[in-house]
């Protein structure tokens, strides 16, 4: 483990040290003193920012006479695990949970995400909490030294040069089995002495708030981040989407996604389906028998007192990029339209990546790329040097350049999840000039037809996909077409 971890290290350090190198060169060649000035501070603040970081830990500290509540949640849950050691307290804007293991005499520090004091329950916040603290108690120096070079060698997976992020994620999978034991150590442990339907219940939740806020709140901060706003109710906006069951299965396929793009190389916790079945075998008892029905709250949040301080404060943290660059908050929940993508830019990206002129012949093409007989049939015709050949993983590329990045085998699931976000908001779009109506403000992808029929586009051309299928969606496109017809007048609000 040491030897994994030093090698991580190195490997994220190596960019690093050759443009130091390189400084270094180029201050004997030229002799220039302040060069050399130049390249000392630089290695000594490569030296000293990790002491900073842990002098200076991120977040905002919480006492006992701020929030009696939540520190008594804290002092069970390590009750509960047998842990005695007093526990520093700090929230975070992020969704995380974890325990810092204390420099010398200090005492260790617990960090808990705001999202997740805010999105769980009482019993549930207090089982994640009780859970990181098993996991300290499992772990030594030695793993904490790991996970930091992990850390540190996560950030090459978004690197511009393929080789780095080929070698990045190589090394991050296969250091990755050193983590498992650890975690699935932690589980046991916390499902011992708070039970494993309670923990699996808590685990399950977890992680729905954090995928909406990743994939929710990140959404919006991209529509909104061009326009110098951020989302400033975020999780207002987020408790009110999630009691959305349309958004709630929409989120869940997405974390499939995202655990079938990166297989536990740079998340904070383990997928979530494989920890379910490791604590249903141990309890013989079936991963659905682990985790209650979602919607089942088992109490309130636990009662913070600056809660309202909180809620405006962590938006700020996260999108606040200097003091020179403020962004402005909006209120998502007084207009939801503006945090969804606008219908022009879809509109745009599917006539780009399909190479069409006209958004009904973009459709149209995008359709055909769903179904590998009709694109040879179509390449057939055209002959060579034509664009007509386009499968869906390449329109996928077109729509999204960073589907390239992705490492196989989560590719495939990437590219259909953007191919089918970028298709499914036009498709919808017509539909809703066409008279169809929207089953949730959340999401364009949901409708609801004339005849009340609930329809979710993504999921049918994700179907496409799988099967090579498209006669439904083609179905969808001729119902939206008397939308484009002389006379038809747009329904108001259709772009949103």
């Amino acid at each position: 483990m040491f030897g994994w971890a030093a090698i991580l290290w190195l490997f994220s350090a190596i960019a690093q040290v050759l443009l130091d190198l390189l400084f270094i060169v180029l201050t004997l060649m030229i002799r220039d003193v302040f060069l050399g000035i130049a390249v000392a501070a630089s290695v000594l603040i490569a030296v000293l920012v990790p002491v900073v970081g842990f002098l200076r830990p991120p977040g905002r500290a919480v006492s006992t006479e701020d929030e009696p509540e939540l520190t008594a949640l804290v002092r069970r849950a390590a009750g509960q695990m047998g842990f005695e050691a007093p526990l520093a307290i700090r929230l975070t804007p992020i969704p995380v949970v974890w325990v810092r293991r204390g420099l010398g005499g200090w005492s260790p520090t617990l960090f808990v995400g705001w999202p997740l004091v805010r999105g769980l329950t009482e019993p549930q916040l207090t089982a994640v909490v009780a859970r990181e603290i098993a996991r300290h108690q499992v772990t030594g120096r030695r793993h904490d030294l790991l996970d930091a070079s992990r850390h540190r060698a996560a950030r090459a997976l978004t690197s511009r040069i393929p080789p780095r992020r080929a070698a990045a994620a190589a090394l991050l999978r296969a250091s990755s089995e050193y983590r498992w034991p650890v975690e699935a150590a932690a589980d046991a442990r916390a499902a011992e002495a708070l039970g494993v339907a309670a923990l699996g219940a808590a685990l399950t939740r977890a992680t729905l708030v954090a995928g909406a806020f990743d994939h929710l709140g990140g959404r919006w901060v991209a529509v909104l981040a061009p326009r110098s706003r951020f989302p400033g109710d975020l999780f207002e906006a987020l408790e009110e989407a999630l009691d959305d069951p349309h958004v709630v299965r929409q989120l869940w396929a997405a974390i499939a996604t995202d655990g079938a793009a990166d297989p536990w190389l740079t998340s904070p916790w383990p997928p979530l389906p494989p920890r379910l079945a490791a604590l249903g075998e141990a309890a013989g008892l079936s991963g659905g028998d682990v985790a209650p029905a979602l919607g089942a709250s088992g109490g309130d949040p636990v009662h913070v007192h600056q809660a309202g301080e909180l809620d405006r404060w962590a938006p700020r943290e996260l999108f606040t990029r200097s003091m020179n660059d403020v962004p402005r908050p909006l209120r998502v929940l007084d207009d939801p339209a503006e945090v969804l993508m606008p219908i022009d830019e879809a509109r745009t990206t599917l006539r780009r990546a399909t190479r069409r002129d006209t958004v009904p012949e973009a459709v149209a093409a995008a359709v055909d790329a769903l179904e590998p007989a009709s694109m040879q049939r179509r390449t057939g015709a055209a002959g060579a040097g034509t664009d007509e050949g386009t499968d869906w993983r390449d329109l996928a590329r077109r729509i999204d350049s960073s589907v390239s990045t992705i490492t196989w085998p989560g590719r495939d699931a990437v590219a259909r999840a953007v191919l089918a976000g970028c298709l499914g908001q036009v498709i919808s779009a017509d539909l809703l000039d066409a008279g169809w109506t929207s089953a949730s403000r959340w999401t364009t992808a949901v409708l609801v037809a004339p005849d009340g029929r609930t329809v979710d586009l993504r999921e049918l051309i994700d179907q496409a996909m799988e099967t090579g299928d498209a006669t439904p969606i083609r179905t969808l496109v001729a119902a939206g077409v008397s939308a484009a017809s002389p006379g038809v007048k747009a329904t108001p609000g259709a772009e949103v």
